[in-house]
């Protein structure tokens, strides 16, 4: 029998045949934080759910509500989803050969670990995937839920909105940055230290930086946004940021552990699906009095020739 090993390399999860022997190469605190994170996943469920049910009960005060525009938010979703598919088209076509992975020691004492572990662990990686489908199925529950029992208050399909412009944006901005930067994942340094011969995919040298984190990590800020306006400081807002960061933390070390992303490439895609899952939400807000939050410039002149700037922001934060 031929001793060759052959590597199989899928995108996302990365499966390998990596075992030994026929032993396993999971380490059984994986399975611990699966089944934790199924009982999070469920208690977020939860939370949105009764939230949203005392909110249907609760109709004497004005709560603040989220505009959408017809014209510029569609138009911003439409723009994020041409090009995340259509690069998303470059990428499956394997047009772009593979970044060769360089010498593990110049990499950073962050990112070092990750591409010296023995084997990529396939758990992991297969687990990070149903999380984010877990993420991205609760926002469209949690936007489903708001437009049907916030629908006497106003834009009562906005929040679903808010979760799909936070998606589409993450997923265009995480795609031209991958591809700009063209980063060999942790998986290419496994395989040519055991002597593999690596396959042509472009999805090889994304690395930089990690979609899932990006995903769970905005959708996670726009849920826990839109709870802070829904019930203030109340239970719900403070369980949705919790089991949503614990459930985003989890999903980047499952990334690191199946060698599809260096801890660098985790910490980015938390910032950048933070900050785009807070920016969206926020520019969306309308007080209680109906208004919208605006920004305004205005160049200003004085008698003696002397000019300048007048910027006003309305609204209120």
């Amino acid at each position: 029998m031929d001793n060759r090993r052959e590597a199989s390399v899928m995108t996302g999860s990365c499966k390998r045949v990596c075992s030994e022997d026929g032993g396993a190469i999971f380490p059984s605190w994986v399975e611990l934080v699966t089944r934790r994170g199924r009982v999070l996943l469920l208690a977020l469920l939860l939370v949105s759910v009764s939230g949203a049910s005392q909110s249907a009960s609760a109709q004497s005060s004005p709560v603040p509500d989220f505009q959408w525009d017809p014209v510029t938010d569609t138009a911003l979703v439409a723009l994020s989803t041409a090009v995340a598919g259509f690069s998303e088209v470059v990428i499956r076509g394997g047009d772009l050969p593979p970044t060769p992975p360089g010498d593990v020691d110049r990499l950073s004492v962050l990112d070092r670990w990750v591409a010296n572990q023995s084997a990529p662990n396939e758990l992991a990686g297969t687990m990070t995937d149903l999380g984010v489908a877990t993420m991205l199925g609760y926002g469209v529950l949690d936007g489903i839920l708001g437009a049907t029992l916030y629908r006497d208050r106003g834009g009562s399909w906005a929040d679903l909105g808010l979760y799909c412009e936070s998606v589409m944006m993450n997923w265009a901005i995480a795609n031209v940055v991958k591809v700009a930067f063209r980063r060999p994942r942790p998986v290419l340094f496994h395989l040519e230290r055991e002597g593999e011969v690596l396959e042509r995919e472009t999805d090889l040298s994304l690395s930089f930086y990690s979609l899932h984190t990006a995903f769970a990590a905005g959708i996670t800020s726009t849920a826990t946004y839109i709870a802070t306006e829904r019930f203030g400081s109340g239970w719900q807002t403070w369980v949705t940021a919790g089991v949503g960061t614990a459930l985003t933390a989890s999903i980047g070390v499952g990334r690191m552990l199946s060698m599809n992303h260096f801890t660098t490439d985790v910490l980015a895609g938390f910032v950048v699906g933070t900050a785009v899952g807070l920016i969206v939400p926020h520019l969306h807000r309308r007080t209680n009095d109906g208004s919208e939050l605006s920004f305004t410039v205005v160049p200003t002149a004085t008698a003696s020739g002397d000019g300048g700037v007048f910027a006003s922001l309305r609204g209120t934060m």
